[in-house]
């Protein structure tokens, strides 16, 4: 009777997970050697889960223990080894799994067993002390300098893993040294380049401008380019290299090295769209930085560098750019001419002529300028209560009399007679006297405007 109020059973017991998980162990000590395999690399670490820890440590961890003294046995038990380890703490991997690891470390071991060391990796160094840590490094160098694909394959993923962990000198001193030699074995192998290139991306912060421009540089510039991907990430990895000062790119080696290496990949027809802007930036940020350098070591010296008009291309598109001016086909616009008022007349009259027919050509006469000085005086002939003021465009004058003397424009005082005024027939030369008053009646009320020709009648 559990607590719960529920009975225990045979049937039951037969069911609970934790109870057929150790019942399958025990059974997996009697099988076959591939049996055993096929157990401890499928069946075992989906059911670790289900036992209690304590049972773990009691039941599950010596049969693996065991396990280890087979080296044919060794690849298929790390995996559930691994799983226990990730599951406990950093004593119980001291005190009880790290004794047993240490040995396969240091024993001679068959490339599968390295390969799956290598692969898991990171979760050693998750439990592993300062001192522990030493004694994978050996194992690393080794893959590295192996002419075997898979150790190196493995070495390389298991550097991207731990690079946090590893101390400065064997990273400057070791690390990029032997990826460098590993680069040069296989310079046109996609997988093992796109590895070293992971490898760089994690440990770039970390890295001195000597291993930048001894090391790393150079390795970029042995890959042999064009795969998208490599080509990509390189770009990726250029601009992170420029971007920061404190690696201490030159532009000589941005104008001989680098892009001599990247330009031509520009007409690479795999590239998308992407990677061919990540491309073009990348080379338009060198252009541009060795231009500054360059302008301002020109004008130190003394030379003239006057500025090009080729400068911020890449920061034109074609949202930007302004649009040609538009042209209505043989479309001719003249500029407005202002001109006097005697002009515009003759201009009015000299196409009235220019059609024949109507009646402006015989008032007005020919187009000929020649003519154009008796044309005023058919008007007069033709319609004798026409004055020539009516002609122009010139504003009539309103003439007001005064209402007394003392008004503005009235009679000035010890005058005989009133002041002389132009006539609007007359020349604006010649000047007569009016006998018209210019002063306005004095009346209440609205007074009328009245044309001067009103007032004489």
């Amino acid at each position: 009777m559990l607590e719960d109020g529920r009975t225990v059973t045979a049937d039951w017991c037969a069911s609970d997970p934790p109870i057929q998980a150790l019942e399958a162990l025990d059974a997996a000590i009697h099988m076959a050697a591939s049996a055993r395999r096929e157990y401890y690399e499928d069946q075992l670490p989906s059911t670790l889960a289900y036992i209690p820890k304590k049972l773990r440590w009691q039941n599950v961890w010596p049969v693996l223990q065991a396990e280890f003294k087979i080296s044919d046995m060794v690849p298929s038990v790390l995996k559930p080894t691994f799983w226990l380890i990730n599951e406990c703490t950093p004593e119980e991997f001291a005190d009880v799994i790290y004794p047993t690891i240490r040995k396969v470390v240091y024993s001679p071991r068959p490339v599968p067993i390295t390969v799956v060391l290598l692969e898991n990796l990171h979760i050693l160094t998750k439990k592993c002390t300062e001192d522990t840590l030493s004694d994978f490094y050996p194992m690393i160098f080794y893959s590295l300098d192996s002419n075997l694909n898979q150790l190196q394959i493995a070495a390389l993923i298991a550097l991207q893993n731990v690079s946090d962990v590893i101390p400065d000198d064997i990273m400057y001193g070791t690390v990029v040294i032997k990826v460098k030699k590993l680069l040069d074995k296989k310079t046109g192998d996609v997988k093992i380049i796109n590895l070293v290139l992971g490898v760089f991306e994690k440990i770039l912060p970390r890295l001195d401008n000597t291993s930048i421009l001894n090391y790393v540089v150079p390795t970029i510039l042995n890959m042999r380019l064009g795969n998208p991907d490599v080509i990509n990430r390189i770009v990726k990895l250029y601009k992170a290299i420029i971007t920061e000062e404190k690696y201490g790119i030159t532009c000589d080696v941005m104008a001989t090295e680098l892009i001599p290496k990247l330009a031509p990949q520009s007409v690479n027809a795999n590239l998308n769209v992407d990677q061919f802007n990540n491309l073009i930036e990348i080379l338009y940020d060198m252009l541009e930085k060795i231009e500054q350098y360059q302008r301002h070591k020109l004008k130190t010296e003394g030379a003239s560098a006057s500025g090009s008009n080729r400068r911020r291309i890449r920061q034109m598109s074609t949202e930007n750019v302004p649009a040609p001016p538009f042209h209505i086909p043989n479309l001719r616009v003249e500029q407005r001419k202002t001109s006097s008022a005697e002009n515009m007349v003759r201009r009015s009259s000299a196409a009235t002529v220019s059609q024949p027919g109507r009646l402006g050509q015989w008032i007005f006469g020919s187009n000929n300028s020649t003519n154009n000085d008796g044309n005023f005086l058919r008007v007069t002939n033709i319609l004798p209560n026409r004055r020539l003021s009516d002609n122009t465009l010139m504003t009539p004058k309103i003439h007001i009399a005064p209402s007394s003397a003392s008004s503005p424009g009235g009679t000035p005082a010890g005058t005989a007679g009133l002041p002389s005024r132009r006539h609007s027939s007359i020349g604006p030369q010649e000047r007569r006297l009016s006998t018209a008053n210019l002063s306005p009646p004095t009346v209440s009320g609205p007074i009328a405007m009245t044309d001067v020709r009103d007032i004489s009648q």
